[in-house]
């Protein structure tokens, strides 16, 4: 089971590192192309590392949207 309180909490503060940013500014970005795909991909990477997951809960796919009609989902 997940307590999604804090999982929440996670991925909230992982939205307001890039939120309102020029993406290009923000590491890792500031060295890696700030893609959609990129992002999707690092915010698996960022939960992974943080262990924001217990155990026995797998990350399903992180899905980042460009606007209102294109995103991009990644897939682990």
């Amino acid at each position: 089971s997940v307590d999604f309180v804090p999982t929440e909490a996670f991925v909230k503060e992982l939205a307001s590192r890039l939120h309102n940013r020029d993406l290009n500014t923000v590491p890792p970005f500031d060295r890696k192309n700030p893609s959609a795909e990129n992002v999707a991909l690092w915010v698996a990477e960022e939960i992974a590392k943080a262990g924001a997951l217990t155990e026995g809960v797998r990350l399903e796919e992180v899905t980042v949207w460009e606007g209102t009609r294109n995103s991009v989902t990644y897939r682990p």
